[in-house]
């Protein structure tokens, strides 16, 4: 009768605002006007008393004020050790729920997967089901909604879940609803009930689970949700949350590396002479924040916080390797590229990572590397030994599985980190940076100096994952290159080919058998949620009105479009040129990224393209067809269009806006 009483309610036009107060008595003429509803209902009990997924997951309820969210009562039947490690690491350190997890609710009865909005349709007003945020104004965020009469040893029976459909993370210190509809239908095909605890709360009623602050929250919320045009009696379960802010230990983490800046201990010294560029190698001492002895395969290697500051644990000596243009230094100085050197393959990727005749074999031609292509352009090159590569691997072991450590999350997360933060660095050590252009024939100038209005970033692979976050904490770089480039950590383990199939191992380590494992498993969400500092799509909004230029193979078995797509959508990008997954048989199993650009306000557009971006930016991610010899993940090297097209983005920045041509 609660809900009936809303539902009444809400078609007066003289409600002016003001809640009703509600006669819950029966009333017969009332009754008989009821549409039959559906034995399939949302559970709703917060007291938990019949298990964890008695009530909706996330929700304030499970969060006391200046608490950790509570995990205590999350199943894990089989006592999986990943999932204890993710719960104790989430109890410890998080600050909000996640902002590209999913959001959990179990029903009493089956219900009809059909009634459940596509990605498109959850963005409508009469979607079924969506998530919505209520602190700020801004649009219904793209899910991706699932139904499960079984929802595995982790979850529950009658299993739905809402995904935020990756490459669109919820907004940070934001507070959202998820909500599910009585549009949304049972297995009878009737109607799921209204709410009778939503019903509750808009009545002003207490109810068991609650406490005062979390109750007011509600409460709050289903008044917000009325305005925005969905009433109680549409309510047919609901999660109120409020997210966490991931992202902002980077942007503290800058100002902290930056006091602890290095400098090399000689100046770089000119090691040989390429057609187009010198290189000048030594050595220099990075701090690192990591606790723990590398390589932290099972303990250790988180950052070391104290009163809101990273903690300096120590130094760790890396290469460097400087490239100088073979041409007079610009009055403004040489503009520089630095390249991430984790993930370019071999010790030297900066300067010899060019064209391989065989797979994994030698590059066809030393000094064939990115350096060249930054050279014709008029661009210095800089790398520098990351985490766990060259110089700092000290048990010689897969550079790749050193990084993206699945054993240790935390280790995982700030081995990202770690290294988007050495980036910055190096945006900030070359104001000290010296050589002795002298010995660079073609290099006349005086002390060698960088443009610092044409300060570029690239990452290929490992240093595209690492690369985004650097740039959006450091506003030195103007513009990002990114190559073999993703997102999201629960579609790499759910997508993942190579260099190894992801997906089985994961379903080894959870012990599921042969259950399958699909990206809104809740195993995943916590792995997500953990991991969500140093996933690279939730930094895609911070630089949205600087240059970027992201080179996609097709088909990349490393990168699959789940991944690559994720990555495409944070940042903001149109397509430039042809939608060419959208013709590959090997990859008719996805979404293309054209069909997704309209979600986020953006198109496939003709060649060439420069500044179709916020401010003038030009922002676009361009489809290359993978080489004959080895996989499209490898086609900034591998194939001469991406090439041709980042040296000419880059040579074109030097005169006004960049542009990126047909390849």
């Amino acid at each position: 009768m609660l809900c009936l009483a809303l539902a009444l309610w809400a078609c007066d036009d003289d409600n002016s605002g003001v809640l009703p107060s509600i006669d819950a008595t029966p009333d017969a003429a009332a009754s008989d006007a009821q549409v039959e509803a559906s034995k399939t209902a949302v559970r709703m009990d917060f007291t938990l008393s019949d298990g964890f997924f008695a009530a909706p997951f996330p929700d304030v309820s499970r969060r006391p004020p200046g608490r950790p969210p509570q995990l205590a009562g999350l199943p894990n039947p089989a006592a999986v050790p990943l999932i204890e490690t993710l719960r104790a690491e989430l109890m410890a350190t998080a600050n909000g729920w996640s902002v590209s997890g999913a959001i959990f609710f179990s029903l009493t009865d089956a219900l009809d997967p059909a009634s459940l909005p596509d990605v498109s349709a959850s963005v409508t007003d009469d979607a079924s089901a969506f998530v919505l945020p209520l602190t700020v104004e801004g649009p219904r965020t793209p899910i991706r909604a699932r139904y499960e009469a079984d929802g595995g040893p982790l979850g529950a029976p009658h299993f739905v879940s809402l995904l935020p459909y990756q490459g669109f993370p919820l907004a940070e210190g934001t507070l959202y609803a998820a909500v599910l509809t009585t549009a949304l239908r049972g297995a009878d095909g009737l109607p799921l009930p209204c709410s009778p605890v939503v019903a509750e709360i808009y009545d002003g009623q207490s109810v068991s689970g609650l406490d005062d602050t979390a109750w007011s929250t509600w409460r709050q919320a289903l008044i917000r949700l009325a305005e925005r045009g969905v009433p109680p009696e549409r309510i047919a379960g609901l999660a109120v949350f409020s997210t966490g802010a991931p992202t902002h230990q980077m942007t503290d983490a800058r100002a902290d590396a930056l006091e602890a800046m290095p400098a090399p201990a000689a100046p770089p010294e000119l090691t040989e002479v390429q057609d187009d560029f010198c290189v000048y190698t030594g050595t220099i001492e990075m701090p690192t924040w990591q606790q723990g002895a590398p390589p932290f395969a099972t303990e250790g290697g988180a950052w070391a916080w104290e009163d809101g500051h990273l903690v300096l644990q120590g130094h760790e000596e890396a290469n460097l390797v400087l490239t100088v243009p073979r041409h007079p230094m610009p009055e403004a100085g040489y503009p520089l590229v630095v390249f991430s050197r984790t993930g370019g393959g071999g010790d030297r990727p900066l300067v010899d990572r060019g064209f391989r005749p065989a797979h994994d074999a030698p590059p066809e031609e030393p000094g064939s590397g990115p350096a060249r292509h930054f050279a014709r352009a008029g661009f210095a090159g800089l790398s520098i030994d990351g985490p766990h590569g060259g110089r700092r691997n000290i048990t010689g072991g897969d550079e790749q599985f050193l990084i993206f450590n699945i054993n240790n999350p935390a280790a995982l997360r700030d081995n990202i980190r770690q290294s988007a933060l050495e980036l910055v660095l190096a945006a900030h050590l070359i104001d000290a940076l010296t050589v002795d252009l002298s010995t660079c024939p073609g290099a006349e100038g005086p002390a060698l100096r960088f443009d610092h209005d044409h300060l570029a970033l690239m990452g290929h692979s490992m240093g595209a994952t690492i690369a985004p976050l650097a740039f959006a904490v450091e506003p030195r770089f103007g513009a990002l290159l990114l190559s073999g480039a993703g997102g999201s950590w629960l579609e790499n383990v759910v997508h993942k080919i190579s260099p190894i199939a992801t997906a089985p191992l994961a379903q080894g380590l959870l012990r599921y058998g042969l259950r399958e494992l699909h990206s809104n498993d809740i195993a995943l969400t916590l792995l997500q949620w953990a991991g969500e500092a140093a996933d690279p799509p939730l930094y895609g909004a911070a630089a949205r009105d600087r240059h970027v230029l992201m080179m996609q193979g097709i088909v990349d078995t490393y990168i699959l479009p789940p991944m690559a797509n994720t990555e495409s959508l944070a940042l903001g990008l149109d397509l430039a040129g042809p939608a060419l997954d959208a013709t590959e048989p090997r990859l008719a199993a996805f979404e293309g990224l054209e069909s997704l650009l309209p979600l986020a306000g953006h198109a496939a557009l003709a060649w060439p393209v420069r500044g179709n971006g916020e401010r003038g930016a030009t922002r676009v991610v361009t489809q290359n067809r993978q080489g004959p010899v080895e996989d499209g993940h490898e086609v900034v090297f591998q194939t001469p269009g991406p090439k041709a097209q980042y040296e000419h983005f880059l040579s074109t920045w030097l005169t006004g806006t960049p542009e990126v041509p047909a390849p």
